[in-house]
């Protein structure tokens, strides 16, 4: 029989505007460890980032920082951590993609059964022109996304192509309803999916107000005896990035997000 996991990791993914982003402020808010598009950078070389040799060690670089945070998980508590994307957003966005869905799948896998750590990937999926009008929306708030290439419909399109037919553990619609809303349906799959989830679930507390919702009433936070406020600190430690080594650093995929993958580097 397989042994529980002790680290839930679920990874949200979805195009550009489909709310993935107020979906981890929600989380955080409920209490949630967030590994957001900060949570991977890499060194500057003089491959293009989106290479497939790039995106590669991206991926595994990924894989490792995940492994740092289960060892970090001491006997008998157990952790969640909500992900903006997931290694697979590398195989849309590097030119040749394609190839690192197998081996993605595989150290998936590896993680699983030897580290006790369990994935589950989230489609966050919108209805295409509520989404353009989103993107639009933000894209009048936000004109640095310009240079994303967000203001082009066939760009919008060809990302929902590949995330709509790209197999993901669970799909939720993001429609006109609330955050907190989408975020509780989220939630909810994952408690009747997985024990380890539903444990932390129960034994969660308010961690702040949630700026998508007037009550926190259903807000949730894993610092309580599920994890140590000390274990927190040091959960939270891990995820931040070395900015203090002195290497010039130049995100991978996670900076690139919304950039058409290219043909030649």
């Amino acid at each position: 029989m397989k042994p529980e996991s002790k680290l839930v990791v679920v990874a949200l993914e979805g195009c550009h505007g489909c709310g993935k982003t107020a979906l981890c402020e929600e989380f955080e808010a409920q209490g949630y460890d967030i590994l957001d598009e900060a949570f991977m950078d890499m060194p500057s070389y003089a491959l293009h980032p989106q290479s497939l040799l790039m995106e590669t060690s991206w991926v595994c670089s990924w894989f490792e920082r995940v492994l740092r945070l289960a060892e970090r998980v001491k006997p008998g508590r157990k952790q969640v951590f909500i992900a903006d994307r997931s290694p697979f957003s590398a195989v849309l966005y590097s030119a040749k993609g394609h190839l690192l869905e197998p081996v993605i799948r595989e150290q998936m896998k590896e993680v699983q059964d030897f580290a006790r750590v369990q994935f589950y990937t989230v489609h966050v999926q919108v209805e295409r022109e509520l989404l353009w009008r989103r993107i639009i929306a933000r894209l009048e708030l936000e004109p640095e996304r310009l240079r994303l290439n967000e203001h082009k419909r066939e760009w919008m399109e060809e990302t929902l192509a590949f995330y709509e037919g790209f197999n993901w553990d669970m799909t939720v619609a993001n429609d006109e309803r609330s955050v907190a809303t989408i975020a509780g349906n989220i939630s909810r799959l994952l408690r009747e999916r997985d024990n380890t989830f539903e444990e932390v679930y129960k034994c969660t507390k308010p961690r702040a107000t949630s700026p998508h919702s007037s009550s926190n009433s259903s807000a949730l936070s894993t610092d309580s005896e599920c994890e140590s406020l000390e274990e927190d600190h040091h959960m939270h430690e891990e995820v931040e990035w070395n900015t203090k080594s002195g290497q010039p650093q130049k995100r991978s995929i996670i900076a690139f997000n919304n950039t058409p993958p290219q043909d030649a580097f």
